[in-house]
């Protein structure tokens, strides 16, 4: 689907106290809180940049610094800096300072990611979120929350709903029944046992692969009751006030796992 023509500016993206007066009906170039300078040559295309300049308050002590850099962890540091590498080039081919740009900017890149990338809207969504870590404020507003940007990302929703991650799933019955067919434990080799204790904790858990990558031999702790397994760094969804969940001694009541 191609971009639309540009239209005329429509008043109803403008937050109450933009504009003094109402807007004339044309094209206008609404800046970020401040203007919009040409680039800067010789800045890192990397959020990381962004983000370090955004926190550069002469106040704040380089720790301090440090650990509000270190608040976004490693996968969301490589996908936010993905998404800002294309930003800042969009940004280089239309003479836009990628950190300062006006508001015009950030919503036409939005929709040129759909109109023309053909991205999903979580995927844009997610882009919404790297630029509004490292772009000021507009209007009291983050970027992210401006009633512009929001407006638009409900837009795309509306035209390109989300579609389901996985549209099938698999027979729990199929995949314990091929384990429980190669016979007792001290017959397998040790590849087998381990893809064996893999599966089932994939099963019992029901947590991503990636938790499962945080399992070492390192982490493992006999207990009167059994085995504990502690993870080698933090879950996507760790925060502050979660813990990993405790696991309870298998009932002798029911039947022994496979």
């Amino acid at each position: 689907m191609a971009l639309p023509a540009m239209v005329p500016f429509s008043p109803a993206l403008c937050l109450p106290g933009t504009w003094s007066n109402p807007p004339s009906p044309k094209p206008v170039a609404e800046p970020l809180g401040r203007s919009s300078p040409p680039p800067k040559p010789g800045l890192a295309p990397s959020s990381l940049e962004g983000n370090k300049r955004s926190i550069s308050d002469p106040c704040l002590s380089e720790g301090a610094a440090k650990l509000i850099s270190a608040s976004w962890r490693r996968a969301t540091r490589l996908t936010y800096n993905a998404c800002w590498r294309r930003w800042d080039s969009w940004c280089g081919t239309r003479a836009v300072d990628p950190f300062s740009p006006p508001m015009t900017a950030v919503l036409n890149f939005l929709a040129h990611l759909h109109f023309n990338e053909h991205l999903a809207y979580r995927t844009v969504n997610c882009y919404r979120s790297a630029l509004s870590q490292t772009i000021g404020r507009c209007d009291g507003y983050s970027l992210g929350q401006h009633p512009a940007v929001s407006g638009l990302l409900k837009g795309v929703f509306n035209l390109n709903p989300p579609r389901p991650r996985y549209s099938t799933t698999w027979s729990v019955e199929a995949v314990t029944f091929y384990p429980s067919s190669l016979g007792t434990n001290d017959t397998l080799s040790l590849r087998l046992l381990t893809y064996k204790l893999t599966m089932l904790l994939a099963l019992s858990t029901a947590g991503r692969s990636a938790d499962l990558l945080l399992l070492s031999t390192e982490g493992i702790i006999r207990q009167d009751t059994g085995w504990e397994l502690m993870l080698d760094g933090l879950r996507k969804t760790s925060r502050a006030s979660s813990v990993w969940p405790s696991f309870y001694p298998f009932p002798p009541t029911v039947a022994t796992p496979l």
